[in-house]
């Protein structure tokens, strides 16, 4: 739990704000769903930040991360 919540506080690395529909890629960096969709194209299919090489890969919004960015919101709406 404690390296997801590292992960989604990051920045992303594209835009450097927080990321929004945050995509998760197969080497564990969290983007914006609209920023990585821009940097993906087939001359260009490899992680921004760390450049390891990225197959096909389905940008799936990972709700997990999206929650775990706002941990007190999450936890507030479940006392309702």
């Amino acid at each position: 739990w404690h390296s997801l919540w590292s992960t989604s506080c990051s920045p992303c690395p594209i835009c450097l704000g927080e990321p929004k529909d945050p995509v998760c890629l197969p080497c564990n960096h969290v983007f914006c769903h609209k920023c990585i969709s821009l940097w993906l194209v087939p001359a260009q299919m490899h992680c921004p930040y760390c450049r390891v090489a990225v197959e096909d890969v389905e940008l799936t919004v990972s709700e997990e991360l999206r929650y775990s960015s706002h941990p007190l919101q999450v936890q507030v709406s479940t006392f309702s």
